[in-house]
């Protein structure tokens, strides 16, 4: 995208040279394409980046880890060397190359971008420097006779200045020397750091270049200001494209979330975020006609997106507070972190805080297990479970087609994989009862929906933390991932008096007593009637959902009345 903001920049600064400049990059670039996706195939193929080895998006793979086991043993077995034992080495062999597919394709792909900004960057220096009266035959080969120079035997680049730029296409650019730096340079001395921050120049590089084209905010970077300063007419309007394009950007994102439009990451608040899913909004999704599509794939052009919708969800709509101003700037910092650190390419960081979110739920009782069962599910590549659904082997009862439960580390790992017969765990909306399905396009991460929540549903997000989602326990008990699915199922789809949990709040909500007014604001620490009310209805089928399921599991109301007979005993001050 550098050219393009260049261009608008030299187009709001008249500048005439440098626009034409720019559209012949841009035109060069279309004639590297070839190159460049040869470049791709043979990255992906041997794995291995030519064009700039020393500088990939992967830090935690650089040096002597990344060296790894790269056993030939073809090799090995057409000297005659071969032996059962060199299994081991190829089954190891065989599993890091898997493990590391998603970072072949990464590799692919910084290549392809890396070598056609490289390369049509290479073709406009050359360009510059052609004789004038040659015809396009004698263009082409005067190109293609001076094109060679700018790499060596091996395919790798030799221009410093060309290379800078393309790394900076690819946000690979140096870091500038500060904290950030210190830490990118301790993951590439300390390999266990990269299981967590694969990634720092990387993302610290797209959280600069998205302050850069922030409006006001970006004067205040240091590259903003240098850039400015430089004497530079291409870095000049570089700042100038920036700030235009970033306000259209910001602009644009706000009208968005203010319309409804669009959705950031839900309530920063763990319970109210669960309630919010299963009310029916979905994350980072944006309406067009009537369809909801998820836009955060498309990093980085929409952080401005992410960020805004998040902010203005929980300053305004989430918050019954919004002109507290000590509230604000928590949640500004809040909706800071959480924009950060739920990107995909910190997707390590993320799944250990998400450890810490999914064992401190409701019921507390966060144990070191949970926490690294999380982290550890998050390394197992989702592409395993997309491949098993585009193969066709997916049975629609298998429980592959839907979210799965998962309480255990044990299942926590499970769950990323197909399988292997009927999922006895799926994970059902409590409110409904019915299975939470996998939504369009979930297989490559094109995701589209035409649900709408009902005006019942954000009724009941209106209320806040006052309503709690189905407990993960039963009394003392802790449940299984089964046992909570099914709970989750009862309470949501038995009927008390003929009518389901929804079916009942929305006679309720009805009703001329109850006054339904989709502007009222409720507050935490002084529930009103209606909350009251409807807090009486859930907790009466939750009640239910739990009498039923003891009734089915016999060996859970075995456990649960041992559970209550020691806590009798406890109570009487009696010895267990």
């Amino acid at each position: 995208l550098l050219p393009l903001f260049r261009a608008i920049g030299d187009v709001a600064n008249v500048n005439l040279k440098g626009l034409t400049q720019e559209l012949g990059f841009v035109a060069n670039m279309v004639m590297s394409m070839k190159r460049a996706t040869r470049a791709s195939m043979d990255s992906l193929i041997n794995e291995r980046n030519l064009l700039d080895p020393l500088r990939t998006k992967s830090e935690a793979l650089n040096g002597e880890i990344g060296a790894g086991f790269y056993m030939q043993m073809n090799k090995v077995a057409d000297a005659g060397y071969w032996h059962p034992q060199n299994w081991v080495p190829l089954m190891v062999n065989t599993a890091g190359k898997v493990g590391r597919a998603s970072l072949r394709v990464l590799g692919a792909q910084d290549e392809w971008f890396k070598t056609l900004t490289y390369n049509g960057k290479a073709i406009s220096k050359i360009t510059k420097s052609m004789p004038e009266g040659l015809s396009r035959a004698e263009k082409k080969e005067f190109v293609k006779k001076h094109l060679d120079m700018f790499y060596d035997d091996a395919g790798e680049a030799v221009d410093r200045e060309l290379l800078d730029y393309s790394r900076r296409a690819t946000f690979q650019e140096d870091l500038e020397k500060g904290w950030v730096n210190n830490l990118h340079l301790a993951v590439g001395k300390t390999p266990e750091l990269g299981l967590i921050m694969p990634f720092v120049r990387t993302p610290a590089n797209l959280v600069s270049r998205a302050i850069q084209r922030t409006p006001v905010a970006n004067f205040m970077s240091a590259r903003t200001k240098r850039m400015w300063t430089s004497g530079n007419p291409d870095e000049k309007a570089e700042v100038i494209g920036n700030t235009i394009i970033g306000t259209g950007i910001f602009g644009t994102a706000l009208g968005y979330s203010m319309s409804g439009n669009i959705t950031g990451s839900g309530p920063l608040d763990y319970e109210k975020n669960r309630l919010w899913r299963a009310a029916g909004f979905k994350p980072y999704h944006m309406k067009f006609g009537d369809t909801w599509y998820k836009y955060d794939r498309l990093e980085p052009l929409m952080i401005p997106f992410i960020y805004v919708s998040t902010l203005h969800e929980n300053l305004y709509r989430f918050n019954n507070h919004p002109d507290d101003l000590q509230d604000a700037v928590g949640v500004f910092v809040a909706v800071s972190a959480r924009t950060l650190i739920d990107r995909t390419w910190l997707r390590g960081l993320k799944g250990f805080m998400d450890g810490f979110d999914t064992a401190m739920d409701s019921d507390g009782g966060s144990t070191p297990a949970d926490i690294l069962g999380s982290f550890a599910s998050n390394l197992i590549p989702a592409g395993i479970n997309q491949v098993h659904r585009l193969s066709g082997l997916a049975d629609e009862q298998s429980g592959a087609y839907s979210f799965r439960e998962a309480i255990s580390w044990q299942d926590k790992m499970m769950k990323k994989l197909p399988p292997s017969e009927g999922y006895d765990a799926v994970k059902h909306n409590w409110l409904t009862g019915k299975p939470m399905l996998l939504p369009n396009g979930s297989n490559f991460g094109l995701d589209n929906t035409k649900e709408e929540p009902s005006k019942y549903m954000e009724e009941l997000l209106r209320f806040g933390p006052n309503i709690r989602g189905v407990s993960k326990k039963l009394g003392q008990v802790d449940l299984s991932s089964k046992q909570y699915s099914r709970l989750t199922e009862l309470t949501g789809s038995l009927k008390i008096d003929g009518l389901t949990l929804m079916d009942q709040l929305e006679e309720l909500m009805d009703l001329p007593e109850y006054d339904f007014d989709e502007n009222r604001v409720y507050h935490d620490e002084y529930p009103s009637l209606q909350q009251k009310t409807v807090n009486k209805v859930i907790n009466a089928y939750k009640e239910h959902a739990r009498l039923t399921l003891l009734s089915e599991d016999k060996t859970l109301r075995k456990n649960w009345e041992k559970s209550n007979e020691e806590k009798l005993k406890v109570g009487m001050g009696m010895e267990l």
